[in-house]
């Protein structure tokens, strides 16, 4: 039996109106909604074929996502990691606690620097499940 997927649209407004665009795949049938996969785009440290792939995390309550730089692979498929742009680490750690309206207050950092900026990460809303 295939475990159900469903993909959310999150976008987290950071620092000075850069605006990380993030979408996850989670599983439906968990609470807090487990995060099975999952990109980050938008006004984040990119490189040509390279990006933010979520590797893990949960969200309902308090969110928590775990994102990895490295080599773009298709969908949500396993690859390896490797050095971020200059200036930018390898991986990224975001969260937050909810808030209304459908919003987790919180905080970003690089290489587990969890608390180097502040901020609000929206719930845009859920697709479809497959």
């Amino acid at each position: 039996m295939r475990a159900l997927s469903s993909t959310t649209d999150l976008g987290a407004t950071v620092f000075k109106g850069v605006v990380f665009e993030i979408q996850v795949a989670v599983r439906p049938d968990t609470y807090p909604f487990l995060v099975v996969g999952g990109t980050i785009g938008g006004d984040i440290c990119t490189a040509l074929g390279m990006g933010w792939t979520v590797t893990q995390g949960s969200f309902g309550h308090d969110l928590m996502l775990h994102a990895e730089f490295g080599p773009l692979a298709s969908g949500f498929a396993e690859r390896v990691t490797g050095p971020g742009p200059s200036g930018c680490g390898n991986v990224i750690d975001i969260s937050g606690q909810f808030q209304e309206p459908n919003s987790y207050k919180g905080s970003y950092g690089y290489d587990g620097n969890l608390y180097d900026w502040s901020c609000v990460t929206l719930f845009k809303g859920w697709q479809a499940c497959s």
